[in-house]
């Protein structure tokens, strides 16, 4: 993968969901600004996904600030995707996913029995995403109507209640991908009775709703490909899905 994907990347989900608002906020509301779609610019490199500050070598004298400041930048344009992923992969973290996906799956089973359509474990989805992501929403609202110039005459709460019924009535389209994804999943596999949220499924769904909206070609284990299958969002978001070994080596020697 480090190969193929030469060290090129999506940005993290947090600015590209900044992106995903003030796009779906340019296409209902009248302005005078233009927001292109999210995957003009969504791309940049790995090293520029870990957080660092560019380091100020203002105290030194110019030669040696010029080299420490191209040893950094070549440092992290060679940073690759095993590196991100080691990084990634601490004894913290996972924890702490554990934990979540245990809270997940006993409120699964207490609530269960509460489940009438599945339409409404989605809205339910939906609901608690926009919760979580509240001041985002109203912040990048905020901002749109300010770089747009246009009479703020719907309010904060007024734009809350216009993506929700827009989810409920089911017209919000490809619009806020994030949310649409991940919520439908989630609410899928609560459906499914049968089925238990696993530790690596927190990863799973943000491949997912990073892959489908942006790429065209998403390879993933066998029952996260089936469960997007059966709820046709490879249709949706016209990307091709695999888990087959020998198929994946097949798409991938034809591109």
């Amino acid at each position: 993968m480090n190969t193929l994907s030469e060290g090129i990347t999506i940005i993290n989900e947090e600015e590209n969901l900044d992106y995903e608002l003030l796009y779906f906020f340019s296409k209902i509301f009248d302005g005078n600004i233009i927001i292109p779609e999210a995957d003009i610019f969504i791309w940049t490199k790995i090293g520029c996904l870990i957080g660092h500050i560019y380091p100020n070598y203002s105290e030194l004298p110019t030669e040696e600030k010029e080299y420490l400041e191209k040893e950094f930048f070549k440092e992290m344009w060679n940073y690759n995707l095993l590196d991100r992923i080691d990084a990634d992969k601490t004894s913290e973290i996972r924890d702490m996913q554990k934990a979540t996906i245990s809270a997940i799956n006993t409120d699964k089973v207490k609530f269960e029995d509460n489940l009438s359509f599945i339409h409404h474990v989605y809205m339910d989805e939906i609901n608690g995403v926009m919760n979580h992501y509240e001041k985002k929403i109203k912040n990048k609202f905020d901002e749109f109507i300010q770089i747009s110039n246009i009479d703020k005459y719907e309010n904060d709460e007024k734009i809350l209640h216009i993506i929700y019924e827009k989810f409920y009535k089911k017209t919000m389209h490809k619009y806020l991908s994030q949310f649409d994804i991940a919520a439908k999943i989630y609410a899928t596999i609560r459906w499914n009775k049968n089925q238990k949220f696993k530790t690596n499924d927190i990863d799973d769904i943000g491949h997912t709703f990073t892959a489908l909206p942006y790429f065209n070609y998403f390879f993933t284990e066998r029952s996260f490909c089936q469960l997007i299958k059966q709820i046709e969002y490879d249709k949706k978001y016209s990307c091709v899905l695999e888990h087959n070994k020998e198929k994946i080596l097949q798409i991938i020697k034809k591109i």
